[in-house]
C-alpha cells in the first residue's frame, strides 16, 4: 500500500495556504525542500539529503506484476502520481472494481484510492523513480523509487 501525505504550513508565519504543500511523504518518507537549501537546518537529517535518507525504496523483482493501493491522504492537494518507464493498469477505484485501464500516470484527488497493477518488465539492474507532483502553482514533488532486485538506488540527478 502506498500512502501519499502532504505536509503544509498551517501554523506558519506568514500564513501559507494548505494547498501550497511543502513536502510529500510516500510510504512515510519524503524530503523537505528546506533541507536541500540548507542542510544545517535542525529539522534535517544530519547525515545529509541523500536518496536513502529521504526516499522510500519499494523493492520489486523482475518480470512480476504487483498490486499497488495508492491513497492520497492529503487534506487539500490533488496530486499526479507516476512511475518512471512503467505503465499502471487501474483495476479498482474507491473500492469498486472497474474495467481495467492502462495509464502512464494518475491524477488523484484528496482522499481518493486507486488499486493499480504494475508489471516490472523494465531493465532489472535499474531503480525507477516513483513521483508525485501537484498541478497547483507550487509544483511540489514527492519521490520514492522502485528498486529491482540487485539494483542500486537512483542518484539525485537521475
Amino acid at each position: 500500500m502506498l500512502y501519499l501525505i502532504c505536509i503544509s504550513g498551517l501554523d506558519s508565519e506568514p500564513f501559507i495556504w494548505p494547498g501550497d504543500a511543502q513536502a510529500f511523504l510516500i510510504n512515510g518518507k519524503g524530503m523537505f525542500d528546506g533541507c536541500v537549501a540548507d542542510p544545517s537546518n535542525p529539522a534535517c537529517d544530519p547525515a545529509g539529503c541523500t536518496v536513502e535518507n529521504y526516499h522510500a525504496s519499494i523493492p520489486v523483482s523482475h518480470n512480476k506484476t504487483y498490486l499497488f493501493r495508492i491513497i492520497n491522504a492529503a487534506s487539500f492537494v490533488a496530486v499526479n502520481f507516476a512511475i518512471a518507464e512503467h505503465k499502471m493498469t487501474i483495476v479498482r477505484v474507491e473500492g469498486t472494481y472497474v474495467e481495467p485501464l492502462e495509464v502512464p500516470n494518475l491524477d488523484i484527488n484528496t482522499a481518493q484510492r486507486y488499486d493499480v497493477l504494475v508489471a516490472t518488465d523494465q531493465a532489472p539492474d535499474t531503480s525507477y523513480w516513483v513521483s508525485t507532483t501537484t498541478r497547483h502553482r507550487s509544483g511540489v514533488m514527492g519521490h520514492a523509487y522502485l528498486q529491482y532486485d540487485g539494483a542500486t538506488p537512483p542518484s539525485d540527478s537521475d
